[in-house]
């Protein structure tokens, strides 16, 4: 699968979660000060899992890992 077609589905997942708190594809690049919860990012992550039929790790749940939807975009690059 190319990075590309990932990312919009990365995305995706953001967007059917995120989808009353009116987040854009603008605002993931800081995903700090974007408004997501923790508990907004673990229904993101389950979303992902199911996008793509993974399943993160345990120590890959940690929400102040990632600053931007590319870091979570290279961690499911490397799990498919």
């Amino acid at each position: 699968m190319e990075r590309e077609e990932v990312y919009k589905k990365v995305v995706a997942a953001f967007q059917d979660v995120m989808k009353e708190k009116n987040i854009t594809e603008g605002s993931l690049t800081d995903l700090q000060n974007s408004g997501i919860s923790s508990v907004d990012f673990i229904q993101i992550v389950v979303n992902i899992e199911m996008k793509f039929d993974i399943e993160f790790d345990d120590d890959a749940i940690i929400w102040s890992d990632y600053k931007s939807v590319d870091d979570i975009l290279d961690y499911v690059l490397s799990k498919i």
